[in-house]
């Protein structure tokens, strides 16, 4: 089973949407709330579980077995990714079916695939931070990292000249907006990163 199969399962949005709430384990039967079968609440996590999306940690409450999830950092990163994109009615969409989701479908398989990036720095003045995201997609050799085999485009946060916040720019893209820079900030780790590096030129 792909990811984006287990996205498309019954409740599958409404049980990430909940658990992205909380950074703590939380007890399966909390979700009753949100899904009031427990065979297909169960049937669902365990999907999400096991394409990585979920975390199932099972333990005993006097004496009874129970069961705890929390969301991976690839399945947070899924989550914030797809609410943010998608922009969710709750009342509405409970699965992707819908042709509107087709551009947050390939953004997340994109996340899923390059998930595995690799940062390096630069000994150079006006760059803060070289970000380096692994795409095969890319068809130039042009300001383009290959590392065993493996093509990287290039993302710079640049400490801006004229005095205003420093800003990433894909150097590979040409671009400012491109989806590797989208990347880099659906990612917890580079986001974080990013606003450290930020943080410290709002505290000079």
């Amino acid at each position: 089973m792909s990811v984006v199969d287990a996205l498309n399962e019954k409740n599958a949005l409404i049980i990430l949407r909940e658990l992205r709430k909380y950074r703590e384990p939380v007890y399966l039967s909390h979700l009753q709330k949100v899904v009031k079968n427990y065979h297909v609440l169960k049937n669902t996590v365990f999907k999400l579980s096991e394409v990585g999306l979920i975390k199932i940690i099972e333990g005993e409450y006097r004496g009874r077995p129970v069961m705890s999830l929390t969301l991976t950092e690839k399945g947070r990163l899924v989550a914030n990714k797809l609410f943010e994109i998608s922009s969710i009615d709750e009342s509405e969409k409970d699965t992707l079916s819908s042709y509107d989701w087709k551009e947050s479908l390939e953004f997340i398989e994109f996340i899923i695939k390059h998930v595995d990036f690799q940062i390096e720095t630069e000994d150079r003045p006006d760059v803060l931070s070289v970000f380096l995201i692994s795409d095969e997609n890319l068809d130039k050799e042009e300001n383009v990292k290959i590392i065993g085999g493996k093509k990287y485009a290039i993302v710079e946060l640049i400490n801006n000249p004229n005095g205003a916040r420093p800003y990433l720019y894909c150097t590979t893209c040409e671009s400012d907006t491109c989806h590797h820079i989208s990347f880099i900030w659906a990612n917890p780790k580079t986001r974080e990163r990013v606003i450290n590096e930020i943080s410290k030129w709002h505290c000079r």
